[in-house]
């Protein structure tokens, strides 16, 4: 079973969207474990984060992205 690959052109959506503040625009975002930190735009309107450049890894829904500000969590949810 091959996880499905999702495209980022329109924005990576989120399901189960947990924020700790009433937060849209700019941030950074983590999606793997360890992974790069990428910077774009969250969407509280449609729970979507928006990249400003082209990702080096494939996304899979399923897993976590985290969002911060610096080193602050303002929350995450569900690749979907």
């Amino acid at each position: 079973h091959e996880p499905r690959v999702q495209p980022v052109a329109s924005g990576i959506a989120l399901s189960d969207v947990n924020l700790f503040a009433d937060f849209s625009g700019t941030c950074e975002a983590q999606y793997r474990y360890h992974g790069s930190i990428i910077t774009g735009a969250f969407d509280s309107s449609d729970s979507s984060f928006l990249p400003n450049e082209p990702l080096s890894e494939a996304l899979a829904s399923g897993q976590s992205l985290v969002l911060y500000a610096g080193d602050t969590v303002l929350g995450g949810g569900i690749i979907s």
